[in-house]
């Protein structure tokens, strides 16, 4: 039996607050009031899990989808009030977080996948190996996505993210056009190739067709 007093005076702690502890007599508040939530801490937890799984697929929540998704969970019996929200987000601050997105075509969110990175590294692997080929055949492309019209600000409002994700992207159809603008360059450093900039079949105005100095070229 732990000698309660001296350990109190010790740590400044009252006796009656530290036995209380000891003896699980007490519960943490969320706990304590369990029956009084509109969720009972599992399907909160799973609330939550749920919250960050559409973040990761480019589907965040917002205020009113979460309180939505309650309203199913709980079959339609109990409708989150108007401070559930920022309650719920400050019970769970440490994994959760409310911030404007980055709008995301699905055109391009389609074709970047795992599996399509994991590919793509396999076969490069594969070509190298079996045709044995040396650094100064091997070419390095980046590429800089722009779009013409749409935009990525016009939506205020706000979603759930994990705090751990730093894209922050949600998946959003503009009316736009993306072009791709890439540049190759050799693994040695010895070769340049001009850039290239791929977009959808169609004029693109005069103001697509700059004078380079040094008769440099762009590729269309």
């Amino acid at each position: 039996m732990p000698n309660y007093l001296a350990i109190s005076e010790q740590h400044g702690v009252a006796r009656g607050t530290l036995k209380n502890h000891f003896e699980q007599r007490t519960r943490a508040p969320q706990q304590a009031h369990a029956n009084q939530q509109i969720l009972s801490p599992l399907e909160e937890r799973a609330l939550v899990d749920w919250a960050i799984w559409n973040a990761a697929f480019g589907r965040p929540f917002d205020k009113n989808t979460a309180r939505h998704r309650v309203y199913i969970m709980t079959s339609g019996a109990k409708k989150p009030g108007q401070k559930w929200f920022n309650k719920f987000l400050a019970r769970h601050n440490t994994e959760l977080k409310l911030c404007r997105a980055y709008g995301l075509d699905p055109k391009r969110a389609k074709n970047f996948t795992k599996e399509a990175v994991l590919t793509h590294f396999r076969n490069l692997a594969y070509i190298t190996n079996k045709y044995n080929i040396p650094p100064e055949n091997w070419y390095n492309s980046d590429e800089k996505g722009v779009q013409m019209g749409g935009g990525r600000n016009s939506d205020p409002r706000k979603f759930i993210f994990s705090k751990a994700d730093l894209r922050k992207y949600w998946l959003k159809s503009d009316n736009l056009e993306l072009v791709t603008i890439i540049e190759t360059t050799c693994a040695d450093g010895t070769d340049c190739i001009n850039p290239c900039f791929i977009g959808q079949p169609g004029d693109y105005g005069e103001w697509f067709h700059p004078n380079f100095p040094n008769g440099d070229r762009i590729g269309l």
